[in-house]
């Protein structure tokens, strides 16, 4: 996931799996699953193939904070919307957009206000094999 977060950049923040703390709004929640047996995971692995998904929730306090940012992570991770490669070590890693799920509120959360903060989320495919 540092490869992803690093195209991400550092203009929202990025959590990996939760957010610890009061976040700073509009933000990035990294997901992935825990893997599918038997292909080891990490692609680090210099000798496994990896088929997966992972995850980009962006969430926010208003509709079109959650389409700026996620527009933002589209783009970074697939620019004009074309799968792309990031950089890895000793790995060709190409990302491309699976799914884009609709912007709804996350009434898990309820801010001072009494509102509901908004998340949309991007789920993208992931195949990296070794260089």
């Amino acid at each position: 996931m540092a490869a992803v977060k690093a195209a991400l950049g550092t203009s929202h923040p990025v959590h990996e799996i939760t957010v610890v703390g009061t976040p700073t709004y509009p933000y990035y929640l990294l997901w992935s699953s825990n893997g599918n047996p038997p292909v080891e995971r990490s692609v680090r692995a210099e000798t496994t193939d990896i088929d997966d998904t992972f995850g980009v929730t962006s969430v926010g306090l208003t509709p079109d904070s959650v389409r700026i940012i996620a527009k933002n992570a589209r783009d970074a991770l697939c620019p004009n919307g074309l799968p792309t490669t990031l950089a890895v070590t000793g790995r060709v890693v190409t990302v491309s957009l699976a799914e884009s799920r609709p912007i709804q509120p996350d009434k898990d959360v309820t801010l001072q206000s009494g509102a509901h903060p908004l998340y949309g989320v991007d789920v993208f495919r992931i195949a990296s094999v070794p260089a």
